[in-house]
């Protein structure tokens, strides 16, 4: 008789390779995601003076995609030492976009500040010229446009919209500087 039981089950334990081997893919595969959020944000930033010029910008661009293909074909040992890099990069980007939102908000309240100006002057211009012409469709597209004005929050809209009302400030001083005229 035999004293052995083969049908013992024998519990496999992982090689340290592959345990080692699996940190590294976790590894590339954090900083690979910290790259695509970089390049990501990268890709939401216009050129802004006192915060990045187009030349400025692009070299970003090209240094995030130039670091994302390094980790990518980098072996397992380069990866660890990559890992400054992208960390380093993320976190100045990061910084970057921040100050970024931060402009461009207070670029769009002071496009949405000017627009409210020329709002109220034309507001008061054809209130003037209403004693001598029906200006009831001028004060639509007014009133329609201080709606959008307030209603949207990308820059070029707002900046279009404020194109719009100064055609229109100019239209009704002039209409407000006929009727002070003909008042005298």
């Amino acid at each position: 008789m035999n004293g052995f039981r083969s049908e013992e089950k024998v519990e496999e334990i992982p090689q340290i390779y592959e345990v080692e081997s699996e940190k590294k893919e976790d590894l590339r595969s954090k900083l690979l995601s910290m790259l695509d959020e970089t390049l990501d944000l990268l890709g939401k930033i216009q050129p802004a003076p006192g915060v990045i010029s187009e030349d400025e910008l692009l070299e970003k661009r090209m240094q995030g995609r130039r670091l994302r293909s390094q980790v990518s074909s980098a072996s397992d040992q380069d990866l660890s030492k990559l890992q400054g890099q992208v960390e380093s990069f993320y976190y100045e980007i990061k910084a970057l976009y921040d100050v970024y939102t931060k402009q461009a908000q207070a670029s769009l309240d002071d496009l949405r500040k000017y627009g409210r100006k020329l709002i109220g002057d034309i507001k008061s211009f054809l209130g003037k010229a209403s004693s001598l012409f029906d200006v009831s469709s001028l004060q639509k597209d007014v009133d329609e446009l201080s709606k959008r004005l307030e209603e949207t929050s990308d820059t070029s809209t707002i900046q279009s919209i404020n194109h719009s009302l100064e055609a229109l400030y100019n239209f009704s001083k002039d209409l407000s500087s006929f009727v002070d005229l003909y008042s005298f």
